[in-house]
């Protein structure tokens, strides 16, 4: 990709970044996706399908998902994201907002971590359904994250990474 490209797809997913800091996200248009990265509708769509493709692409971006890695490689990276944007974005994130947001979170991760599982067949000799293990972790993220932004535990991105894998990296074994 070029750097026009790669500026334009930055400045997208920093316009929609900041939205989702200000209001729902199913409330964010298109359009003010446009006005606030200062790019145009035919320029958005040589880019992206919809703002959902954006959102994806934004969690890509964080998680490093380009790259194959294992089915839990994207939980630091977004914990980490959280640490660093933690102040700015949870004053501004009303409890129903998080909620709606954590939600669309759990899908995207869920198809990702298909995906992996799909990767890593060769390697399962488990027959439980990869959508089920992929629900099942992604809703388990879900929880921590939720748990350590509600409970302010002072725990460092690698301390709460440790505390989902704790929960679920035994269960994976065991398929």
């Amino acid at each position: 990709m070029d750097r026009r490209a790669e500026k334009t797809e930055r400045s997208l997913r920093d316009a929609l970044h900041a939205l989702i800091g200000e209001k729902p996200y199913e409330r964010i248009s298109v359009r003010e996706i446009l006005g606030r990265a200062r790019v145009g509708r035919t320029t958005f769509y040589a880019h992206f399908r919809s703002k959902d493709e954006l959102l994806r692409n934004g969690l890509d971006d964080v998680i490093g998902f380009s790259a194959p890695r294992s089915i839990l490689s994207f939980s630091r990276p977004i914990f980490e994201h959280h640490a660093r944007h933690r102040a700015r974005a949870g004053a501004r994130l009303t409890a129903r907002a998080q909620a709606r947001l954590h939600r669309r979170l759990q899908g995207l991760l869920e198809d990702i971590i298909v995906q992996r599982l799909h990767l890593n067949e060769g390697r399962r000799s488990s027959t439980m359904p990869a959508r089920l293990v992929a629900q099942w972790v992604a809703a388990t993220f879900i929880v921590v994250l939720n748990w350590w932004i509600e409970s302010g535990a002072a725990l460092s991105p690698a301390e709460v990474d440790g505390v989902f894998r704790a929960l679920t990296v035994p269960a994976l074994q065991g398929m």
